[in-house]
């Protein structure tokens, strides 16, 4: 009886080994991309008389949500032809990158705009509120409090974050 105990426990142990290995390996994300919201609140724009036609959003503060990117990297008043290294390409990762464009809608329910963004969650953001024109009303620095709704701390997932400008 003593082997088929020790039998048992040997067996046992290596199930459980075999059953809570994958949580030795790391997290498996399952979400492969999805999309945030900025629930952007702007007091009166629902009124028929507001001015407010459009609201955009840049995440971070390093673009102008008003205005579309720029088309890419634009080099010193210094860069010659001569600057580059011998075999005429910059170094891998000396280029600036590309801005992201601003994320834009006109979808709006009473007076919050629901702008869908991509899959970051900055602490801030620009916020502008336009006129049909496409005129700046109003441009400000704002912080975001984002909450996740599906997902995980570690994979991340869908999420929204809400704010007012005035």
């Amino acid at each position: 009886m003593g082997n088929a105990r020790v039998g048992a426990a040997v067996s046992a142990a290596v199930l459980v080994v075999a059953i809570s290995g994958c949580s030795f390996v790391g997290t498996t994300c399952t979400a492969i991309g999805w999309a945030n919201a900025v629930q952007v609140r702007v007091p009166g724009s629902n009124a028929d008389t507001s001015p407010v036609h459009q609201v955009a959003v840049c995440l971070g503060t390093d673009c102008t949500p008003g205005t579309p990117p720029t088309a890419g990297p634009v080099p010193s008043d210094g860069a010659t032809p001569a600057a580059l290294p011998s075999g005429g390409a910059g170094e891998p990762g000396t280029t600036a990158t590309l801005p992201v464009a601003p994320f834009h809608t006109t979808v709006h329910e009473g007076d919050v705009w629901s702008v869908t963004t991509d899959m970051s969650t900055p602490a801030s953001a620009r916020v502008a509120v336009l006129d049909a024109a496409g005129t700046t009303l109003l441009d400000r620095t704002v912080e975001l409090s984002w909450d996740r709704h599906v997902g995980s701390a570690q994979c991340g997932g869908p999420s929204s974050a809400a704010v007012t400008v005035q």
